[in-house]
C-alpha cells in the first residue's frame, strides 16, 4: 500500500477519458482512488479550472475510465459519475470535483428472485454476467438449497454470501472477484 502523501510525483500518472465525449482532454490537477474489498471503488477528480461544459456534460451515469500507474503497480478504473460539485462564490480558483463509484454500481440494483440448489459461486457468476462483468471467480463446495434475494441489492446479496462462506467480493475493473479471503 502506498502513502499519498509520499507518493513520488515524478513516477505517478494517470489517464482520464470519458467514453461519451472522445473530444474532452483536459487533465485533472488530481485523482484520489480509494479501492476495498466488499465496498464499492470510489474515485475523486479535481479539475483547477471551472468548465460550463464539463458541469453540463457530466451528469449521474457518465461512464468514466481512468488508467493510473506508479513505480510499483498499475491499474484501470472503470466506473461512473455520480456527482460534480463546484463553488457557486466568485472565487479567483473556482475548480470542478467530479466523484465517480466503480463499475459495481449497477449491483446496487434491487429486484427478486430466487436460485435453487446453486452455490455461493454459481449466484456469483449468474450475477456477473447480468450485469455484464467478467466472473472471476473461486469455486466453493457450499451448496444453497434456495438463495432469495428480495428487498436486498445485488451487491448486498454478494456481500452476504461472501461473508457467509469465508470469501471476499471485489469489483476490478470490469471483473467481479469472488474469492476466499485466506
Amino acid at each position: 500500500m502506498r502513502d499519498v502523501e509520499r507518493q513520488n510525483r515524478f513516477g505517478s500518472s494517470f489517464k482520464v477519458k470519458y467514453p461519451d465525449f472522445p473530444g474532452f482532454t483536459v487533465t485533472p490537477r488530481s485523482i484520489t482512488l480509494i479501492q476495498e474489498m466488499g465496498k464499492h471503488d470510489i474515485v475523486e477528480l479535481k479539475y483547477p479550472r471551472f468548465s460550463p461544459a464539463l458541469v453540463k456534460g457530466i451528469t449521474t451515469g457518465v461512464p468514466i475510465e481512468i488508467t493510473w500507474k506508479n513505480d510499483k503497480v498499475s491499474g484501470k478504473f472503470v466506473g461512473y459519475a455520480v456527482e460534480v460539485t463546484y463553488p457557486t462564490l466568485q472565487e479567483i480558483e473556482r475548480g470542478i470535483n467530479i466523484l465517480c463509484i466503480g463499475a459495481s454500481y449497477p449491483l446496487k440494483e434491487r429486484s427478486s428472485k430466487i436460485w435453487k440448489n446453486k452455490t455461493a459461486s454459481d449466484i456469483a457468476v449468474d450475477i456477473a454476467k447480468k450485469f455484464k462483468l467478467k466472473p472471476v471467480v473461486t469455486p466453493s463446495n457450499v451448496r444453497f438449497t434456495q438463495q432469495s434475494l428480495a428487498g436486498h441489492s445485488y451487491w448486498e446479496k454478494l456481500n452476504e454470501l461472501a461473508a457467509r462462506i469465508g470469501y471476499g467480493v471485489q469489483v476490478i475493473g470490469t471483473e467481479l472477484h469472488f474469492h476466499p479471503i485466506d
